[in-house]
C-alpha cells in the first residue's frame, strides 16, 4: 500500500509587519506601502487616486526666523483644551477660540497657527489672565459672526471675561513673568478691541505694549547674559523674537493707517536685515523676509513724509543714496529667491488646490509690487511722480483681481445664510468727513455704467451684506494697504475704479485695516479729486484703454490732487477722516 504523503499546515506564524504610521490616508486605508512624497504620494498619483494628505505632520527643525507648520486646519485637536474650565459659557468661548478664532488670527499664512493655536493655549492653561482674555476674544468673535438676535449674550460674556482678565493682571506680582503675561494680554486685548470696532482703544493697547516690550527686551537680554540661576529657573512662554514680531506688525499697521509709531520702541527694536537665501524653503520664510524690507521702507517713507522732503532736497537725496539703493537690492534678491520657490512648488504641485497657499503667494506678490513702486519715486511727497508708475499700478490690480477670485472661491463654499439680522455692526462709524469744497456731497456716490459704487456710503459696515464671511484679524501683510495706494495714487480713471471695486469686495478685516472702510475712504478721495476736474465728466463710466504715461497730469492737475487721508480715533467706534490736499501739505482742509 503506497504511503500517502500529507502536507501538514505549518504551525509557524507569519510575522506581521506594522505599517508605517506616517503614510498618507488613502495608502493607510488600502494597507499598501506609501512612499510618503509631499504633498501627494506618487502611488496615489500613478493610480489616479486623490491623495488626501497626511494625518501626522512630521515636524522638522525650523529656523529661528520662521514658524513651524502644523496642519490644524484639516485635523482639529484630538481633545478639547477647555476641559479644565467649569463654567459652561467660558468653556464654549474657549473652544470657539481654539477651533475658529486661532485659525482666523493665522490668516492665509498657515505656519502661524503655531503661535495662535499652540503657544497661546499653553499660556492660557497656566495663566488666569490669558485664560480670561482668550475667552473674551472667543466671545467677541462669536458676537461678530453671529448676526442673529441672540448674539447679545456673547457680548456680555465677553465684557465679563475682559474685566476678569484685567483684574488678574492687576493682582499679579511685578516680575519678569508678569511682564511677559502682560505683553501677551496686550496682544489679545488689541484683537478684542478690533472685533468691537474700538480702534482708539486698540491703538492704546499697542502703544502701551510697545513701551513695556522695550523694557522687557532689555531685562531679558541682561538676564540671558548673566546666565540662568537655580533660584529663578525662567522659561518664557513666547520666544522673544515672536513677541517682537507681533508688536512690530501692529506698530507697522498703525503707521500704514496714518498714525505716528512709538518712536522709542521703534528705535530700540529696529529691524535688522535678515539673511536672504538663493531660494526660500517656504512661504513663511519669504513672508518674514519681505516684512523686514517693508518695515525698513515704511520707516524711510515716514522720515521723508514727516520732514516734508522734496525730491530736489539734499536730505532726500541722502535717503535715496543710503536706503533706496540698499532696499532695491534686497528686493531684487527677495524676488529671485521667491520666484525659485514658486517654480519649484509649481513643478511639484501642479494639481494642488490650497486656497490659503495661493492667497498667501498673491499677497506677497502684491506687496512686492507696492515696494517696487515706492522705490521708483524720487520722493513720496511728489504726487505728480506717481503717474510714472502706471505699469506697477496695472500689475498690482492684476494680482489683486487674482486674489479676489481665490478668496471668493473659498468664501462661497463655506457661506451659511442667516435668518434674522441685527441692526448694528461692530466696525467703526465715520463720525465726520473733512473735505475741501463742502458744497459737494462726496459720500453720495454716483452709479456709473461699468462699475456701480453707489453702495459706498458712510454707514455701519464691517462685511458686505450679501456675504457671511468670517472675519480676518491677522496682522501679517494685508492686501488692503497696496490696493488703497492704487486707488488714491493712481489717477487713471478706469484702473483706479477697478482697484476700488476689488477693494470694496475683498471683505477683510486685517487688524486695523478694514477693506470696506478703506474702500469708502478711497472712494471719497477719488470723487473729491475728480469733482474739481471738468475733463473727467465725459470719461466717467466709459470703457477705455489704460492711460498712457503722463496723460494723468493733463486730466487731474496738481492743485486738485489729494496728498492722503489722516484718520483720528474717537471714543468707542467713532472715527474722523481728514483729507490733505497736495498744494497745502499737512494742512487740513475743512
Amino acid at each position: 500500500m503506497p504511503w500517502l504523503e500529507f502536507v501538514m499546515p505549518s504551525t509557524k506564524q507569519v510575522k506581521h509587519r506594522a505599517y508605517a504610521r506616517t503614510g498618507c490616508k488613502p495608502c493607510k486605508t488600502r494597507k499598501v506601502k506609501c512612499d510618503e512624497a509631499k504633498p501627494q504620494c506618487n502611488r496615489c498619483q500613478r493610480s489616479g487616486r486623490n491623495c488626501d494628505g497626511y494625518v501626522d505632520v512630521v515636524t522638522q527643525h525650523r529656523k529661528a526666523e520662521s514658524f513651524k507648520f502644523v496642519n490644524y486646519i484639516s485635523h482639529g485637536p484630538s481633545f478639547s483644551a477647555a476641559l479644565f474650565l467649569h463654567d459652561t459659557r467660558q468653556r464654549q468661548a474657549f473652544e470657539f477660540y481654539q477651533l475658529r478664532s486661532s485659525l482666523e488670527l493665522s490668516g492665509p499664512f498657515q505656519e502661524e497657527t503655531e503661535v495662535w493655536n499652540r503657544l497661546v493655549l499653553q499660556v492660557a492653561y497656566h495663566e488666569t489672565a490669558i485664560r480670561h482674555a482668550v475667552c473674551a476674544l472667543g466671545c467677541f468673535h462669536q458676537e461678530y459672526e453671529d448676526e442673529t438676535l441672540y448674539a447679545s449674550g456673547f457680548l456680555s460674556t465677553g465684557l465679563e471675561q475682559y474685566s476678569y482678565a484685567i483684574n488678574a493682571l492687576v493682582a499679579a506680582k511685578g516680575s519678569r513673568r508678569c511682564m511677559e503675561v502682560t505683553l501677551i494680554a496686550c496682544i489679545m486685548f488689541t484683537f478684542c478691541e478690533h472685533l468691537q470696532g474700538h480702534l482708539g482703544s486698540a491703538k492704546a493697547h499697542v502703544h502701551s505694549g510697545l513701551k513695556l516690550l522695550d523694557t522687557y527686551v532689555t531685562v531679558s537680554r541682561e538676564m540671558d547674559r548673566a546666565g540662568p540661576t537655580n533660584s529663578d529657573p525662567y522659561r518664557p512662554y513666547f520666544p522673544l523674537t515672536i513677541l517682537i514680531l507681533l508688536f512690530r506688525r501692529l506698530d507697522r499697521q498703525l503707521a500704514e493707517f496714518g498714525q505716528q509709531p512709538v518712536r522709542s520702541a521703534h528705535h530700540s527694536l529696529g529691524c535688522q536685515t535678515s539673511y536672504l537665501p538663493d531660494r526660500f524653503q517656504s512661504v513663511a520664510a519669504a513672508s518674514g523676509s519681505l516684512e523686514d524690507i517693508v518695515d525698513q521702507l515704511i520707516g524711510v517713507t515716514l522720515e521723508a513724509t514727516t520732514r516734508q522732503l522734496v525730491k530736489c532736497s539734499s536730505e532726500m537725496a541722502a535717503l535715496r543714496g543710503t536706503w533706496y539703493i540698499r532696499l532695491s537690492q534686497q528686493l531684487d534678491q527677495w524676488k529671485r529667491a521667491f520666484d525659485r520657490l514658486s517654480t519649484l512648488e509649481s513643478t511639484r504641485n501642479q494639481d494642488r488646490a490650497n486656497h490659503h497657499h495661493h492667497e498667501a503667494v498673491l499677497i506677497l506678490r502684491l506687496w512686492y509690487s507696492s515696494c517696487r513702486l515706492f522705490l521708483l519715486l524720487d520722493s513720496p511727497n511728489e504726487v505728480m511722480d506717481y503717474d510714472g508708475g502706471m505699469p506697477m499700478f496695472q500689475s498690482m490690480v492684476d494680482v489683486a483681481q487674482g486674489l479676489l477670485d481665490v478668496q471668493n472661491k473659498c468664501e462661497y463654499e463655506s457661506m451659511v445664510p442667516t435668518t434674522q439680522k441685527r441692526e448694528k455692526a461692530s466696525a467703526p462709524i465715520i463720525e465726520a468727513f473733512m473735505v475741501p469744497k463742502s458744497k459737494y456731497e462726496p459720500c453720495e456716490l454716483g452709479c456709473f455704467e461699468d462699475n456701480g459704487f453707489a453702495t459706498l456710503r458712510p454707514s455701519y459696515f464691517s462685511r458686505l451684506p450679501m456675504l457671511s464671511k468670517a472675519v480676518f484679524t491677522c496682522t501679517a501683510l494685508s492686501p488692503v494697504p497696496p490696493l488703497f495706494i492704487v486707488v488714491t495714487r493712481c489717477r487713471e480713471p478706469k484702473l483706479r475704479r477697478q482697484a476700488l471695486r476689488i477693494l470694496s469686495q475683498l471683505n477683510r478685516r486685517d487688524g486695523f485695516w478694514d477693506s470696506t472702510l478703506a474702500a469708502m475712504c478711497a472712494g471719497t478721495l477719488l470723487y473729491s479729486e475728480e469733482l474739481d476736474t471738468a475733463d473727467l465728466s465725459d470719461q466717467r463710466g466709459k470703457a477705455q484703454g489704460p492711460m498712457k504715461t503722463g496723460s494723468a497730469k493733463q486730466i487731474i492737475p496738481a492743485g486738485a490732487r489729494m496728498l492722503g487721508v489722516r484718520p483720528h480715533f474717537g471714543q468707542g467706534r467713532l472715527l474722523t477722516l481728514e483729507f490733505l490736499k497736495a498744494q497745502q501739505q499737512h494742512e487740513i482742509l475743512r
